[in-house]
């Protein structure tokens, strides 16, 4: 292999890194349109605004504790946080859809509890997709954080649309 062609597949691979952190940016932004779903929850689960303010609290807190996603990355690397945090928000996911579905009680703790399963890991994605891009970018750091906080601006709006 020569030294042109290896060149170019390391730029490929940090183009292919970047473009997968502004996914993983639109994914984390996902979580600030949670409010989507609270009109739904308050007809159905009969809950009112004060509930709907604890679920999301809850649910916020939790997002902002990013220090365990720190120390993972910097022991496992960055597939064993994206991996956990799959993991969780999955579980978030699924756990939620099994409210919705009639499956578990729509009671203001389940659904604290699927909420903070849901925001924790953006956290987490955060920090596993723009740590890389850092290290992956060192001369570039501000327009590798610009477009990957952009996106993660734009994903509520993407998919409120």
């Amino acid at each position: 292999m020569s030294q042109q062609q290896t060149q170019k597949e390391l730029e490929r691979n940090r183009f292919v890194q970047l473009c997968s952190g502004i996914w993983v940016g639109t994914l984390v932004g996902v979580t600030y349109a949670y409010s989507i779903l609270t009109h739904e929850m308050k007809t159905r689960f009969n809950l009112d605004q004060a509930d709907i303010t604890t679920i999301t609290s809850v649910g916020m807190a939790m997002s902002f504790f990013c220090f365990p996603a720190g120390v993972v990355f910097d022991v496992y690397g960055p597939r064993v946080v994206n991996l956990s945090a799959t993991l969780m928000m999955a579980a978030g996911f699924l756990g939620n859809a099994m409210v919705f579905q009639g499956w578990l009680p729509g009671t203001v703790p389940v659904l604290a509890i699927f909420a903070a399963l849901t925001f924790f890991p953006a956290g987490w994605f955060d920090m596993g997709a723009l740590m890389t891009n850092l290290f992956n970018f060192p001369n570039n750091r501000g327009e590798v954080v610009l477009l990957q906080k952009t996106w993660m601006g734009m994903g509520p709006a993407l998919l409120s649309v």
